[in-house]
């Protein structure tokens, strides 16, 4: 079991064997998980087209729409990184032994970075657009009752955006995709200390963020014999000295060069042609690593800095009821905004390697909260799906079951309003994390 924090190297250095061993006659095919820089479609599951899955006399009154803005464009940091590449590609087949063919090479020298140094990271990206349009059109599908053309009324429905660029852009994808025969559309409701919590969370800035010993054990695997051997495959791979690159270089390579082409265009970046796919999983390992610390389990101020969202989304749906004039709340944040509620409000495990952050935190990451009435006396039941994948919660939950509205209050503790003191989770800076 891999729950206990002290042995997640071990069990860490366990799953990179398994993963070699089990993908070695598997190097042609392409790989598609780049934790938070993964395309949705890659990893989203199917909404269903009906309500099969619902007891009879059950019916939907409200949604809560919890959403990553969609894939955007790299940074002004990014492109600098990128910039160092062309000193790879001017050296390539030095050593007159590259074991990449000639077509792949090829690419690679003409190559060139493929946006403008102008171009803002806070920008929605193509296919972050089309994500969050893919999206609308699949809710409005999968419930009518709530997003239907007959249903539609500015004044029943709340969008709330965290105030960046892409985020924003992304709410109104959305509003496009539902709203776009609709006479009016909501307004766009601006809550970065809701939707944005980390910018605002002192503690979390100071301790996790400007703390490198926090990373201390991803640094160490990125360092490791695992990372190195890839260096060592990939100088081969392009014909030059290994001397050339670096562990840190490796990850680059990876990251700004052949997953951030894709994120934001969906077409595959050349640099993916340079790693096989154990080379993929290790880096995407590395990652991962610096996600949990900085985001998730292991220090509080990473997910406890999310109560006030939690208790957001239950008042929301506490509030809620077929009497309601509101029928959904739809909110468009972060990739940390949905790692941090995803683990306070205990929708994901740390446990057996199912940590990762290409399935919980791609490009338009979604949480869904769905509340029925059922029954004569309009008893009050949630059912949950993450990224259009139905979850049970809790999460040792007996399959399929909806899960009784007061019993999930009770289960987050929202009745004690108390347990969510932002100003001292955030403001207090001390030597806890």
């Amino acid at each position: 079991m891999c729950g206990n924090f002290l042995v997640i190297l071990f069990c860490l250095t366990t799953h990179v064997d398994a993963v070699i061993n089990r993908h070695t006659n598997e190097k042609s095919q392409p790989y598609e998980y780049f934790n938070t820089k993964t395309l949705y479609d890659r990893v989203r599951g199917k909404l269903p087209n009906d309500h099969s899955e619902v007891p009879k006399g059950c019916n939907l009154v409200h949604i809560v729409l919890l959403s990553r803005h969609g894939s955007r464009y790299p940074g002004k940091e990014d492109y600098e990184i990128m910039k160092t590449f062309y000193d790879i590609t001017a050296i390539l087949n030095s050593t007159g032994n590259a074991e990449l063919s000639f077509k792949y090479l090829q690419k690679l020298r003409n190559w060139k970075i493929w946006f403008d140094d102008t171009v803002d990271d806070e920008t929605l990206a193509p296919t972050g657009y089309s994500e969050i349009h893919g999206i609308t059109r699949r809710l409005a599908k999968a419930f009518p009752e709530i997003l239907s053309k007959e249903k539609l009324d500015a004044n029943k429905y709340r969008i709330i955006s965290s105030n960046t660029t892409r985020t924003i852009q992304s709410s109104k994808a959305f509003l496009d995709g539902i709203f776009n025969t609709a006479k009016s559309r909501p307004n766009i409701e601006i809550d970065d200390m809701l939707l944005h919590s980390d910018q605002h969370c002192r503690k979390w800035i100071k301790s996790v963020r400007e703390n490198l010993t926090v990373t201390v054990e991803a640094q160490k695997f990125l360092n490791s014999s695992y990372v190195s051997s890839i260096v060592e495959k990939v100088s081969k791979r392009l014909g030059i000295q290994q001397s050339h690159l670096s562990n840190e270089l490796i990850q680059f390579l990876k990251k700004e060069g052949c997953a951030e082409q894709e994120w934001a265009t969906g077409k595959p970046s050349p640099w993916c042609s340079v790693f096989e796919k154990p080379d993929l999983q290790v880096l995407e390992y590395y990652e991962d690593l610096e996600n949990y610390f900085t985001k998730s389990f292991p220090h509080k101020v990473n997910y406890k800095q999310s109560c006030q969202l939690k208790n957001f989304i239950l008042s929301a749906l506490n509030n809620a009821s077929s009497d309601s004039e509101l029928l959904g709340h739809f909110l468009f944040g972060h990739s940390f905004t949905l790692m941090s509620t995803m683990t306070e409000m205990k929708l994901i495990q740390k446990k057996n390697r199912k940590y990762r952050t290409s399935f919980y935190t791609p490009g338009s990451a979604n949480v869904i909260f769905l509340l029925y009435e059922c029954g004569e006396d309009k008893k009050k039941k949630l059912k949950i799906f993450m990224n259009e994948k139905f979850i049970n919660m809790p999460l040792d939950k007996p399959a399929g079951e909806l899960w009784d509205l007061d019993d999930a209050l009770e289960y987050y503790r929202f009745k004690n309003q108390k347990n969510c003191q932002w100003r001292k989770i955030c403001d207090k800076i001390d030597n806890t994390l």
